[in-house]
């Protein structure tokens, strides 16, 4: 019989359950606790977030936990989708591929969690911008990766275009240069 859990999905159900028993272990035993982790810019300092995603603090109406837990479900099969069609597509192999979806899917996989016992524990704050877990981690380093292997190349191959069409623009044409108008 073939193993029904691949590599891919064990390693997603490691991060999910490192982070859920890190949040356990923290709401049981460190709580009340406060402290600096880099100098004053990175603190512990573990609240309960019920409003379910960074979003739902400035749009109230996405407070709902079942539109919550709906979203969830619809972006973690959207990521399965296409992390299954681009490998249909471009074959298994490329590694970078696979931590990408990884960490988007353990993410989504512990926001999905959070959501179901009422909301998260998030305990990392950044001075003077938000607070946050290890689920945030996976997620954002997810789209720091895509960004760095797809968009930013992307980007770079149309500036490239844009100034090979500009270069090609300003070039005079054939008969028409400096040396040919001295010649007359």
């Amino acid at each position: 019989m073939k193993n029904a859990i691949t590599p891919t999905t064990r390693v997603i159900l490691y991060l999910t359950t490192a982070d859920q028993l890190v949040k356990l272990f923290i709401r049981l035993f460190f709580f009340e606790s406060r402290f600096n982790i880099l100098s004053d810019v990175l603190t512990f300092f573990p609240v309960v977030n019920t409003k379910y995603s960074w979003v739902a603090h400035y749009l109230p109406f996405l407070e709902s936990r079942f539109f919550a837990v709906a979203i969830n479900v619809v972006i973690g099969y959207f990521i399965y989708r296409i992390y299954k069609d681009y490998t249909k597509q471009h074959g298994n192999g490329d590694k970078t591929v696979d931590l990408i979806f990884v960490l988007a899917m353990a993410g989504t996989l512990c926001s999905f969690t959070d959501k179901l016992f009422g909301g998260s524990i998030d305990f990392l704050y950044l001075k003077g911008f938000f607070i946050f877990d290890i689920k945030d981690v996976y997620i954002v380093v997810a789209q720091g990766i895509l960004l760095v292997k797809y968009l930013v190349p992307l980007a770079r191959n149309k500036v490239k275009e844009q100034v090979a069409a500009t270069s090609e623009a300003e070039e005079p044409p054939e008969g028409d240069t400096e040396s040919d108008n001295k010649e007359n």
